[in-house]
């Protein structure tokens, strides 16, 4: 599914960087397009497009800017590609608990039918082993090696852009870590 977002759209929702030269999110993608006035501000911008120009970050931060509508396209999405990430950073690197817990997170992300009750009460088991594990020190040991991250960033980003290309969800749950 290819999602949109517009200069407009992104002005509302409060993008960083509206000061022309600050180099910042909605400045950097305008200079990318050719300035906000000859791309349009209402034209839509492919959010594969904002990926390219301004990074993963940014371009999940447009999802709350979408042309699409958010509870029935880009919610959905948003929740299956989240659950991905989950389970490829954190599985292979957690405790047996952990693993359990994070499972249980992705189970929630992946139904649909989750209520905001069963979110809130998973979110606070979550903070309580997060706090754990913290004291722990592991996430520090984890990530000490900048290549790791490298790699991961990676993933994330050829994950996304794969969901914006529209591939199947059945096909995304058949290829797992690859």
């Amino acid at each position: 599914m290819t999602l949109h977002t517009t200069f407009n759209l992104l002005k509302l929702a409060g993008a960083c960087g509206q000061k022309p030269g600050s180099g910042l999110g909605y400045d950097k993608l305008a200079t990318a397009l050719g300035g906000v006035t000859q791309y349009g501000k209402n034209t839509p911008i492919p959010l594969a497009r904002i990926l390219e120009t301004n990074g993963l970050d940014d371009a999940i931060w447009c999802f709350r800017a979408t042309v699409e509508d958010y509870d029935t396209v880009v919610r959905p999405l948003l929740r299956s590609y989240l659950a991905d990430v989950l389970e490829h950073l954190l599985l292979s690197r957690l405790t047996a608990a952990a693993k359990k817990l994070l499972a249980e997170g992705v189970a929630l992300l992946r139904n649909t039918n989750t209520t905001k009750a069963q979110f809130q009460a998973y979110e606070r088991t979550a903070w309580a082993a997060g706090a754990a594990w913290a004291a722990g020190a592991t996430w520090a040991a984890a990530w000490a090696a900048g290549a790791a991250w490298a790699v991961e960033q990676q993933w994330q980003t050829n994950r996304f852009l794969q969901y914006l290309n529209g591939l199947p969800a059945e096909t995304l749950a058949q290829e797992g870590d690859a």
